[in-house]
């Protein structure tokens, strides 16, 4: 039964051609190590770098906002949530995914409706002055975050929720670069 499993989710990576999937909390240290592995399995070409730095947002957007979270060796409280990379060969695609609690995920889907429809002028400009201005409330940064995914992608990015329960929805982030 459990080879069936284990068979199971590896045809569903093959198929998806996923190179890299992470189920947990997301500490800093992990985020780290998942980026060395993905390192020393891609290098880190031009491409591969703008990658990694989605890569990293979205693993840090996952540790900071998810709704769901555990307490790391550390002692830090960390979200958990998902990662997935998957090469097509013509592009990457980093996919994140967590929990928010329902009454937050009005608000963020407002934020992603809106980062949808600037342009890249317009984009830069809006990042430019949520620099200049204070972060969100209950912000555990910049509140930069899917502004900056937003850009590293040229737009290539997907927001959508999912209900979840009574309480939560879940979130998930699908950023595309190009090979």
């Amino acid at each position: 039964m459990i080879a069936q499993e284990i068979l199971q989710h590896y045809s569903v990576a093959k198929t998806a051609q996923i190179l890299m999937m992470f189920k947990g909390g997301l500490s800093q240290n992990i985020v780290v190590d998942l980026g060395s592995l993905l390192q020393n399995r891609l290098g880190f070409d031009v491409k591969v770098r703008r990658m990694f730095g989605i890569f990293v947002e979205l693993a840090q957007n996952v540790k900071n906002y998810s709704a769901e979270t555990e307490i790391a060796s550390d002692g830090s409280e960390v979200g958990i949530g998902i990662l997935i990379l998957a090469d097509s060969g013509t592009h990457y695609s980093v996919n994140s995914g967590n929990l928010v609690r329902n009454a937050n995920a009005e608000i963020l889907k407002a934020q992603c409706d809106h980062l949808q429809t600037l342009d890249k002028s317009a984009l830069k400009a809006y990042h430019e002055e949520r620099i200049e201005s204070e972060p969100p409330p209950g912000s555990k940064g910049a509140g930069l975050g899917l502004i900056e995914i937003t850009m590293k992608t040229g737009g290539n990015v997907h927001f959508d929720f999912a209900p979840f329960d009574a309480d939560y929805t879940f979130f998930s982030i699908t950023a595309t670069v190009e090979k």
